[in-house]
């Protein structure tokens, strides 16, 4: 009977071990997901916290909302609490995507300004819309231009808009016109079709036994390959 207890009480003692020991081994993991996620609670609350803050002052505080929610994007905070990025924005926020695009939009623009520079800032987001439809690394040349045209006066509505509509028209003016490469690879493309073209024909021509048609075609393909 003692043996029998012995071993039994021993038994227990091996389970109970075994069972700690497992608690113990997967304690690290667990903790570390709840660290994570804890660090990213964190994370939002700081980048909600200046978005409410700085939605107080409306437009004179576009680049700081702008800035905590392009956090909340690239770091996918709002996967906290909503699926998407866009359901964030217009649950938390009430903010539509389009609205939400501009601002972080500006915000991304407002960072390539330098910051130790005297020239005067976009004071609102809207003052950076109409050069959105730009490539971003432009926009510091842009707005440079903005203040030249300006002359010391604050900037208008009128001059941003006809310094925009100038950038705009310059940039879909050079993306319309191909460059000497692209010109050259398009009429290679279209003789290279053209020698197509001329295969298949001679083809049917030696089906058909018209030698001096073969020749001709022939002939025709052989000028072609010697412009390429």
């Amino acid at each position: 009977m003692q043996a029998n207890a012995k071993g039994s009480l021993e038994s227990s003692w091996t389970v109970v071990s075994v069972s700690n020991a497992r608690s113990r081994k997967s304690a690290p993991a667990a903790d570390l997901a709840a660290l994570a996620g804890n660090a990213d609670m964190a994370r939002l609350a700081d980048c909600e916290k200046a978005i409410e803050k700085n939605l107080r002052v409306a437009l004179l505080a576009f680049y700081e909302v702008g800035d905590a929610l392009l956090t909340v994007q690239r770091e996918r905070l709002y996967r906290q609490t909503y699926a998407t990025f866009d359901d964030y924005c217009r649950e938390r926020w009430g903010f539509s995507r389009m609205h939400a695009w501009r601002l972080t939009a500006a915000a991304e623009r407002m960072k390539l300004l330098t910051s130790s520079d005297d020239m005067p800032k976009p004071a609102c987001e809207s003052q950076i819309r109409p050069f959105l439809k730009l490539p971003p690394q432009e926009f510091p040349r842009a707005w440079n231009q903005v203040v030249k045209t300006a002359n010391g006066e604050p900037v208008t509505t009128k001059v941003i808009r006809a310094v925009a509509n100038k950038l705009l028209a310059a940039d879909k003016s050079k993306a319309a016109a191909p460059s000497q490469p692209e010109r050259g690879h398009k009429k290679i493309t279209l003789e290279k079709s053209h020698v197509w073209v001329l295969i298949t024909q001679a083809r049917k021509q030696v089906s058909l036994g018209d030698s001096e048609q073969v020749l001709e075609t022939l002939g025709k393909i052989e000028e072609l390959l010697y412009d390429l």
